[in-house]
């Protein structure tokens, strides 16, 4: 009779280990599944550096060093130049963020003073000065196409500052005293170096920004505004 127990219980036993190893194995497994359909947080986006361009003042975007860089001569109050934003926002994307280009923003503006075109450019280049040119570029393409090209004033690149969480107080008196206002003639004397004619208007160069060559048509002629997608990743290469 003894024998008999000790054999029954060591089956029960047996049996309550092989229990527990199934037990265990099915909470590995349920746990896997659940870790498997998870949400995966989303990477992070590349952090691109902000610089400028050389003694010009000039915005830039992206690694001073790249074997291509890329400039905008760009107007916050032009329509056309509003449109090609988010081309501007790709070639950021495809090139500028992977390392393959880099990007620089020349202002243009319509006249000095009171005119949208010059409060935009200024606001901008003020928000430069707290790191946050790209951040501000973007928030005024949107506040015109929104509101329209003559949307521009004190008041409303106040709010955008505000929004973007910049010192406002700064920035008014960076406005008020006019401080960016020979980086607005540096990128207007450039514009007058390449023979400019309309915008946006996109160059390239291979040496660093000591020559700018304009983006070639197919037929020969160059691109003298709103240069296509296909003929920038034509040059750079498809990403």
């Amino acid at each position: 009779m003894a024998s008999n127990e000790t054999a029954r219980r060591e089956k029960v036993g047996l049996l309550v280990l092989l229990f527990g190893g199934v037990l265990i194995v099915a909470i590995l497994v349920v746990v896997a599944l659940l870790q498997s359909n998870a949400p995966v947080a989303p990477s992070a986006p590349p952090v691109v550096a902000q610089g400028q361009f050389a003694e010009t003042g000039l915005p830039l975007l992206g690694d001073p060093n790249a074997p291509v860089l890329l400039i905008e001569f760009s107007n916050f109050a032009c329509p056309g130049c509003a449109q090609y934003h988010s081309t501007i926002k790709q070639i950021i994307e495809r090139h500028v963020n992977s390392g393959n280009a880099a990007l620089v923003f020349a202002p243009m503006i319509f006249d000095v003073g009171a005119h949208p075109s010059y409060i935009a450019a200024q606001a901008a280049l003020c928000a430069d000065k707290q790191g946050k040119f790209w951040q501000m570029h973007d928030a005024l393409f949107e506040i015109h196409l929104q509101r329209g090209a003559r949307s521009f004033s004190l008041p409303v690149v106040q709010q955008a500052a505000r929004d973007l969480a910049l010192d406002v107080d700064a920035l008014s008196a960076c406005l008020a005293a006019e401080e960016t206002r020979p980086i607005i003639f540096n990128a207007l004397q450039l514009a007058e170096q390449v023979s400019l004619q309309y915008t946006p208007s996109l160059l390239y160069s291979r040496d660093g920004g000591k020559t700018w060559d304009w983006f070639a048509q197919p037929n020969g002629s160059r691109y003298e505004a709103g240069v296509p997608l296909a003929a920038i990743d034509s040059l750079l290469g498809a990403r």
